[in-house]
């Protein structure tokens, strides 16, 4: 056999293989995921929810607690 038929050969058996295994890989997040939404409870779309809540609130009340772990004046290094 020459080597262009070996590489073309390999290289096709290694492309089944990565597609199987991608497959089984995708198949077993899901079944993972949807276990653990049964077990959970679950839900993506709350989380994305509460995502946008929050975004919603940092952005309507900026200056809360903006700056509050900065040091107070009260505590100013003295100038030598």
């Amino acid at each position: 056999m020459s080597d262009e038929f070996n590489k073309a050969n390999f290289s096709l058996i290694w492309d089944e293989l990565n597609n199987e295994n991608e497959q089984q890989a995708t198949e077993t997040m899901e079944l993972t995921l949807s276990q653990f939404q049964e077990q959970y409870g679950f839900d993506p779309c709350i989380l994305f929810t509460n995502e946008i809540e929050l975004t919603t609130e940092n952005e309507t009340s900026p200056s809360s607690n903006f700056g509050s772990d900065a040091p107070s004046s009260s505590n100013d290094i003295p100038q030598l």
